[in-house]
């Protein structure tokens, strides 16, 4: 378990705590991809993990190492097959009620993503939609035909799905997992894996989503159930699994997490949580965002 504590008494000495955080994430993914490569034949990878678990900035690191070793990379998002939001509002959830939750299976075109999968692998050209979160559609599509020596990435939660995982040559395949594993004491409260990446996900939605706090609590239950069915039984198959917890996060999420929980239904189902949330973290004292390297993975969620 990590304990959070404020470190601003002393802006170099914070400025050293936040890099020293990184460093020992990159030589983490460092590791993680070394490990990956050790198997012979390797020539797809595929990248998943649960919601805000920092698919999106691992990918873009997995990118720089291969072509610092000199291997041409085509990476393909999952995302980018999910069905349009008004088919997704149609879809019921156990209880009947609507779910259009983008992390179950049933958000993904899956006839879709066989024919991309299948040109992909077999060296053919292969359409890949331009799916739009702000427009809930693919707004276009574009092209992509794999040589024999370029790595081919896979990335999106629905890696791990079996349905996906049919889809892929295992003989040719590796697999890395991430998540948030250890959980964080945050003056004296606990937050465990699930909470954290609730918290990136409230601010990464509204930012970049166009989701609003009640929104995004609406769907976290549903989120949750689909991990359970559909992730937890299957991620520890993967080859390498990578914790994306990084110690000085409070510090850096608290101003967006002010700002955010104030936009929570003062009469509403999710507002005894909100303040909650608040009360917490009105300890944290913010840690500014510019001290962040660019390529932080929590980039991915607070942006550039």
């Amino acid at each position: 378990m990590i304990v959070y504590k404020n470190r601003q008494d002393d802006p170099k000495n914070l400025r050293r705590y936040v890099n020293t955080c990184e460093k020992k994430f990159d030589a983490k993914l460092e590791d993680a991809v070394d490990r990956v490569l050790a198997k012979k034949g390797i020539r797809i990878i595929a990248l998943s993990g649960p919601s805000c678990s920092g698919k999106t900035t691992m990918s873009k690191k997995l990118i720089s190492r291969f072509r610092d070793l000199g291997r041409p990379v085509i990476v393909v998002s999952l995302d980018n097959f999910f069905r349009p939001r008004r088919v997704l509002a149609t879809i019921k959830d156990n209880h009947g009620n609507p779910c259009p939750d983008f992390d179950s299976v049933n958000a993904i075109d899956l006839e879709a993503m066989r024919k991309a999968f299948d040109d992909l692998f077999n060296g053919r050209e292969a359409t890949i939609p331009d799916y739009d979160f702000i427009a809930g559609e693919a707004v276009g599509s574009s092209t992509v035909t794999a040589r024999e020596d370029d790595t081919i990435i896979v990335e999106g939660i629905q890696a791990v799905y079996p349905e996906v995982v049919s889809m892929i040559p295992s003989d040719e395949s590796g697999s890395i997992f991430l998540s948030v594993e250890r959980k964080i004491r945050i003056f004296g409260e606990v937050f465990d894996g699930r909470e954290i990446r609730f918290l990136r996900r409230l601010v990464r939605d509204y930012k970049f989503r166009a989701a609003e706090p009640d929104y995004s609590y609406s769907l976290w239950k549903g989120v949750c159930d689909n991990e359970d069915v559909n992730i937890l039984p299957y991620y520890k198959s993967s080859d390498i699994i990578v914790d994306t917890l990084m110690p000085y996060e409070p510090g850096v999420i608290k101003d967006d997490l002010d700002e955010i929980l104030d936009r929570v239904d003062r009469n509403g189902p999710n507002r005894d949580h909100a303040d909650y949330l608040r009360e917490v973290f009105s300890a944290v004292e913010p840690v500014p965002d510019e001290m962040l390297p660019e390529g932080s993975i929590y980039r991915e969620f607070i942006g550039p």
